[in-house]
C-alpha cells in the first residue's frame, strides 16, 4: 500500500495491490506524474555510479532524518549517548553503507544521522 499526500496543490495518490515483487513506487510516482504533469522527484545523474550513490545515500539520510524529525518532534528515544551518534555518522562514512542506511540491521543509521542534524 502506498499513500502520498501533495498538500500544496491539494492532492493524495493511494495506491494497493496484490502483485508480490511488484514495484508499487515506481507505478505510484508515474501515475502521480501523468495527473500532476510533473514528476514528484527529480532524478539525478551525476555522471558516476559511485557519486549517484552517494546521492542517493544522502538523499535517504535527508528524508528519514527530516521524517522521523517531524513526526516525533526531536531525537529519537533509541538515541542514548553521543557514541550511539557518533557510531552512526561512523557508519554514513564507511563505503557500501548507502545501501543499508536505513536498514535495521544498520541499525538505521542514516535515519539517526538525518534526524540529529535536523535536531541541531
Amino acid at each position: 500500500t502506498l499513500l502520498v499526500r501533495f498538500p500544496d496543490v491539494d492532492f493524495a495518490l493511494a495506491v494497493a495491490y496484490n502483485f508480490e515483487g511488484g514495484r508499487l513506487w515506481d507505478y505510484g510516482r508515474r501515475l502521480a506524474q501523468l495527473v500532476l504533469g510533473e514528476p514528484w522527484n527529480m532524478e539525478v545523474d551525476t555522471g558516476s555510479k559511485e557519486t549517484d550513490l552517494l546521492y542517493e545515500g544522502l538523499f535517504d539520510v535527508y528524508n528519514h532524518g527530516l521524517a522521523w524529525y517531524l513526526h516525533w518532534g526531536g531525537r529519537r528515544d533509541d538515541i542514548e549517548n553521543q557514541k550511539d551518534i557518533e557510531a552512526a555518522f561512523a557508519y554514513l562514512n564507511t563505503r557500501g553503507a548507502v545501501a543499508n542506511g536505513i536498514h535495521p540491521q544498520a541499525d538505521e543509521a542514516f535515519t539517526k544521522v538525518g534526524q540529529e542534524t535536523w535536531a541541531r
